[in-house]
């Protein structure tokens, strides 16, 4: 399995600079699992017992939907796998079992190999990559996984879910930095500056007991 092919996209409806692309798929978790690990490591101050524990649920929040990606890309992988066989067992002719023939009493009916007569494929195959971002959620979509009729809501154990609450994850971390560049001009305090950062990405997601523990 080589890296995915990746290119780059320009919104050209728009003067910003909002460049964006594709994001190999076993790339982005890997990146999000060291996230994970790292928030624990080095962003948990001494003494905030109860931001520790906010942000184990993090890491197990990141672990449990990165598991749920790298569970489509494995799928995914196996299906290209079994398609880039076929493709091989064209290139190389493949072999049929020809009708069999019996002599009507106890033996056994004899069969003859027969080459097949499917044109061989003679350009070279790609290399069997590793998924897109993109190409990940457009393979759920072709195969059922996700209800186009009932989007927004997603299926729970898909890649689109671990997808969608992963950003949230990174979308919370980002703005964690940026708060914490405006104290003292915006923020009192850097606790001030992450509840705010807490406030704008989750608030409208979690629950009054969760939001409790991120802001204790």
């Amino acid at each position: 399995i080589v890296p995915a092919a990746t290119k780059s996209w320009v919104d050209e409806t728009s003067d910003e600079p909002n460049n964006f692309g594709d994001v190999d798929a076993l790339m982005f978790c890997g990146a999000m699992r060291i996230l994970a690990e790292w928030r624990v490591l080095r962003q948990v101050p001494d003494g905030y017992k109860g931001y520790a524990v906010g942000m184990s649920l993090g890491h197990k929040d990141v672990v449990q939907n990165v598991v749920k990606i790298e569970s489509a890309i494995h799928d995914l992988i196996e299906l290209r796998k079994q398609d880039y066989q076929d493709a091989l067992d064209d290139m190389e002719g493949a072999w049929d079992e020809a009708s069999c023939q019996s002599d009507g009493g106890a033996n056994e009916p004899t069969c003859v190999a027969v080459r097949s007569e499917r044109p061989r494929v003679t350009s070279p195959l790609p290399a069997l990559r590793s998924p897109t971002l993109r190409e990940l959620l457009q393979y759920e979509i072709d195969e059922g996984i996700q209800n186009l009729e009932k989007l927004p809501r997603l299926k729970e154990n898909s890649a689109g879910m671990g997808l969608l609450w992963v950003r949230r994850q990174l979308a919370y971390q980002t703005e964690v930095f940026s708060n914490v560049l405006l104290v003292p001009s915006q923020y009192e305090s850097v606790t001030d500056a992450v509840a705010a950062a807490y406030s704008t990405i989750y608030d409208q997601f979690h629950g009054w007991a969760v939001q409790k523990i991120f802001n204790y």
